[in-house]
């Protein structure tokens, strides 16, 4: 009786069950004592209302059944008024209520009103002239009463459903508002037989915005964005966003979507590539002139997807394909970013269950000093055994896992693993070695990390010296004060520092002096062309560079006899690769330590891909 978007699920089904109980009773009196019209009608309104209660355990409200159910009622009332005089009108009261809530406010006045006419006009030869007045009068009185309360109740609720709907800042849709008018307006679309582009905007390092200028001209920045995307709309003759030919929300901080019918690609590319551009001089309401860069990804209904929530992660993936590509540019959804957004998922749900249920293991892979001609440690690298993660290496889930926060977890995995097994070295082969330990950029940012790793050390009896801690290129670059200082609270237990990949990233040499470093791993796509002469000189700079800075250096990727005796005759200290040793397992790795002598190690444990 009472639908959804009323009253909650639970308050439906106490009102029909405390309706439904007095009228199974009422029809039952009537039927057997009294009036059997009137026993005939309530019964038929008790059934009405006992189906309207069965579809509200179900959720499924029928306006059509509310509606019957007060129109018998209405006939039946009219027919107590008529044969039990007071006694009938006395329920015309709740029934002008239920008339408001099933139908609009205008059209429940009218009912209300005829209602309580018909009424005491029924009722007249048992109330007189100057009672059926005062009984109208009280009616009439009760409809514009509940007439205002029901237009009272309509405007806040339509007030909080903007407050719920609508960004603040912007005044455009939040995700909320998005999600109901996609939903609203797909089924219109389908019937048209139309398209429907949906841009999904995301703005390119805009947290720098906020951190130099400060939050305020970030909060205009935004207003000015939305503006701008309005104004870029507007030239291109589409009808109005009130029309529901176009939309614009910000579902997040610095994202925004935008949806438009009826539109094809190549209108889609010409907006996007207009925005683009205006976006480059971006004036704010202070009158600041800001350059912002977007990421544009577009899915298209229906042939991207045809529900809300297939278009928006569709429209999504495509802008995170463009942000991969560079930034600063738009992407149409392809069935190759489809395939790249299913496979990571799929190896994100793998990674979840494998963390669960410890699915990891560690292989090593030995470590070659290029001077003595012997092994003096291993890179300890992490593999999954899931089985979801069959040929699924630790360069494709590793970038997975920091971007959805299992990182942690498995570096911390990775570290009491390693820990625990270098402890069960013997005491000889323990005396001079050094365990390197790879951890992600994340924990540059945990503050937590450097009591836990300091408790964990001692957990397992090794001292902080026997530590040497491996970062990547790309993860100091983007280190802030608090990150270096992190590095710094390491180094003051004791811990040595290595810069792993070398040259991939945009650390300049003398940036080198403001960092903790001790020992510098070039990338293997540096050994693997070294008989290309500009690659030569390339390493032939770090290696003298590193020599200035009296940084130690790690040939990664040696797979060839040229490279090593390269590397060897420009002094390079250590090296690793595929030529001097493939990954083993700990029990292999113990053995080839027995067969040496003694000598200082360093095993290096890592969660990247060899």
């Amino acid at each position: 009786m009472l639908y959804a978007d009323t009253f909650s699920k639970q308050v439906r089904i106490i009102f029909h069950t405390v309706v439904l109980i007095p009228l199974v009773v009422y029809a039952l009196h009537h039927l057997l004592t009294e009036s059997t019209y009137i026993g005939i009608g309530t019964a038929v309104c008790a059934i009405l209302l006992a189906v309207s209660l069965a579809q509200a355990l179900q959720d499924k409200p029928n306006k059509i059944i509310a509606k019957s159910f007060l129109l018998s009622l209405s006939v039946t009332l009219l027919i107590a008024c008529h044969q039990i005089g007071v006694r009938g009108v006395l329920f015309l009261y709740p029934a002008i209520a239920g008339l408001f809530i099933v139908h609009p406010v205008r059209r429940a006045c009218i009912y209300s009103i005829l209602l309580s006419v018909f009424g005491v006009l029924a009722a007249a030869e048992h109330l007189g002239g100057m009672l059926a007045a005062k009984f109208f009068l009280g009616l009439f009185i009760t409809v514009v009463l509940v007439a205002s309360l029901t237009v009272t109740l309509v405007s806040q609720q339509q007030r909080l459903e903007k407050l719920l709907s609508e960004d603040f800042l912007t005044e455009t849709l939040n995700h909320r508002g998005l999600i109901q008018w996609l939903t609203s307006k797909i089924p219109t679309l389908i019937k048209r037989n139309q398209s429907l582009a949906v841009f999904a905007i995301d703005l390119d390092n805009f947290k720098r915005v906020n951190d130099c200028f400060g939050h305020s001209i970030g909060n205009q920045v935004l207003v000015a964005v939305s503006r701008t995307i309005v104004d870029t709309i507007e030239p291109h003759q589409l009808e109005p966003s009130a029309g529901n030919q176009w939309i614009l929300s910000r579902p997040s901080a610095d994202e925004f979507v935008l949806a438009i019918a009826d539109l094809s690609d190549f209108e889609a590319q010409s907006i996007v590539q207009d925005l683009m551009a205006r976006l480059s001089t971006l004036l704010t309401e202070s009158g600041s002139v800001i350059q912002i860069q977007a990421s544009v990804g577009i899915a298209i209904f229906p042939n991207h997807g045809d529900s809300s929530e297939v278009l928006l992660n569709h429209a999504n993936a495509a802008m995170r394909e463009a942000k991969s590509l560079g930034k600063n540019r738009f992407q149409f959804f392809t069935d190759k970013i489809h395939q790249q957004a299913e496979t990571k998922t799929h190896i994100e749900s793998t990674l979840r269950e494998a963390i669960l249920d410890n699915q990891f293991k560690l292989v090593f892979m030995p470590m070659y000093d290029i001077a003595t001609d012997s092994y003096v440690g291993a890179e300890v690298l992490i593999r999954c055994t899931h089985s979801g993660m069959a040929n699924i290496g630790p360069d494709q889930f590793i970038p997975i896992a920091e971007e959805y926060g299992l990182i942690r977890d498995i570096d911390y995995w990775v570290i009491e693993q390693a820990l625990s097994q270098f402890s069960t070295l013997t005491e000889e082969q323990r005396k001079i070695q050094t365990l390197s330990i790879n951890i992600s950029a994340i924990e540059l940012l945990n503050f937590q990390f450097v009591q836990w790793f300091d408790g964990c050390l001692q957990r397992h009896g090794i001292a902080a010296s026997q530590i040497e801690l491996e970062l990547t290129e790309t993860s100091l670059v983007n280190a802030d004060d608090s990150s270096i200082t992190h590095l710094r609270a390491l180094k003051d237990l004791g811990i040595s520092l290595a810069l792993d990949d070398f040259g991939t990233g945009y650390t300049a040499f003398n940036q080198l002096i403001h960092y903790p470093i001790d020992k510098l791993k070039i990338d293997r796509s540096f050994i693997s062309n070294v008989d290309n002469s500009k690659e030569n000189r390339l390493v032939d700079i770090i290696l003298s560079l590193a020599e200035m800075y009296s940084l130690t250096v790690v040939a990664e990727g040696v797979e060839t006899q040229q490279q090593l005796e390269y590397l060897s005759a420009r002094h390079c200290h250590l090296a690793q690769g595929y030529l001097l040793h493939k990954p083993t397992d700990w029990e292999t790795y113990q053995h080839l330590l027995a067969r040496q002598q003694p000598q200082e190690l360093s095993l290096i444990v890592t969660n990247n891909n060899q």
